[in-house]
């Protein structure tokens, strides 16, 4: 059947449809609908990202790794991936970010992490801070400096916490990636304690916050797979690390 969303076989219907089946846990047939996207002219660049993504759901974790490695190179390289417009170089820093995030999320998928950190700082604007604060420190754990990783990650609650504050707005908490995070670059610089907190204070808040639930699937398959991780390097669970 064709996209309803589009009304054609066009590759932004297609990736539409696409979109909607991950919330349901139907991995194959986004799959499916993602590649008749991706095999008709002028898909928008978000479906590779996302077809990455399900990749990795999927178990497929060479190709999706492969995938989001050749992503970012592009975007870095300035290969145009936000929408145009007047607004065309703002999007293309958040098309960025959003990249960098996903391929951060996965060992071995950033050849340059520490080369990515100096990217990210240049994508930055007065929305956007506290998102490059937490993808730099990101990008400093792939680079093996932990302790300036665990800089980052607090640097980044701590701009949250003061933007919440000065908007009088309620504490949201740590992104759960930034307290992952933490939990693996902790482990790494011997302090076992604070790893241990870090790793069970996300799991807690992953387990049991409705916001938790209502994470978009992109941003939760991304979370789950540093649990993964971060659980695999902290002895929290058998499985290995992707």
């Amino acid at each position: 059947a064709k996209p309803a969303e589009a009304g054609s076989e066009s590759g932004e219907g297609w990736g539409m449809r696409a979109g909607r089946f991950p919330a349901r846990g139907q991995w194959d047939r986004a799959r499916a609908d993602f590649d008749r996207a991706l095999g008709v002219k002028g898909a928008p660049p978000g479906v590779r990202l996302e077809r990455a993504l399900v990749s990795l759901q999927l178990g497929e974790l060479a190709e999706g790794r492969q995938a989001l490695t050749e992503l970012l190179a592009q975007t870095a390289r300035g290969q145009p991936g936000g929408t145009a417009g007047p607004d065309r170089q703002r999007n293309q820093s958040t098309w960025l970010r959003s990249v960098a995030g996903a391929a951060l999320c996965l060992p071995g998928t950033v050849p340059e992490p520490g080369r990515l950190v100096e990217v990210l700082g240049k994508t930055v604007d007065e929305n956007s801070r506290v998102e490059v604060l937490r993808l730099q420190g990101m990008a400093l754990y792939r680079a093996g400096r932990y302790a300036e990783a665990g800089q980052g990650l607090k640097k980044a609650m701590d701009e949250r916490r003061d933007i919440e504050l000065r908007k009088k707005q309620p504490s949201s908490g740590p992104h759960p990636l930034e307290g992952l995070f933490l939990a693996m670059a902790h482990h790494h610089l011997n302090e076992a304690g604070e790893a241990r907190d870090w790793l069970d204070r996300t799991a807690k808040w992953l387990d049991e916050s409705p916001t938790a639930r209502a994470l978009s699937w992109p941003v939760a398959l991304q979370v789950q797979l540093v649990r993964q991780e971060a659980e695999a390097l902290l002895g929290a669970s058998k499985r290995p690390v992707p």
